[in-house]
């Protein structure tokens, strides 16, 4: 019986899950009737760079002198001193 239960279970694994990448169509992702955006519609945004001028990530304005971002965009060895942010606005 245990066994069966096993096959069975295992055999769920292979069936397609719905909403999975397969069942949509080659748009998805794509903005669809929108609208174009400027920076005073979004002052709320703010753009992360190295001393590089290299894009690092996205974030939200906090405060004037705060502002959040998701931790995969840091490294624990990670100079901040050097980051530049820019805001929309």
């Amino acid at each position: 019986m245990d066994s069966v239960v096993i096959g069975i279970s295992a055999l769920l694994f292979l069936l397609p899950v719905p909403g999975s990448s397969q069942y949509l169509d080659g748009r998805c992702g794509l903005l669809t009737n929108g609208k174009i955006a400027n920076n005073i519609s979004s002052p709320w945004m703010a753009y992360l760079h190295t001393s590089e001028l290299l894009y690092v990530c996205g974030g939200t304005v906090i405060t004037e002198k705060l502002v959040l971002t998701a931790a995969h965009c840091t490294r624990a060895s990670e100079q901040f001193s050097n980051w530049r942010v820019y805001r929309n606005g």
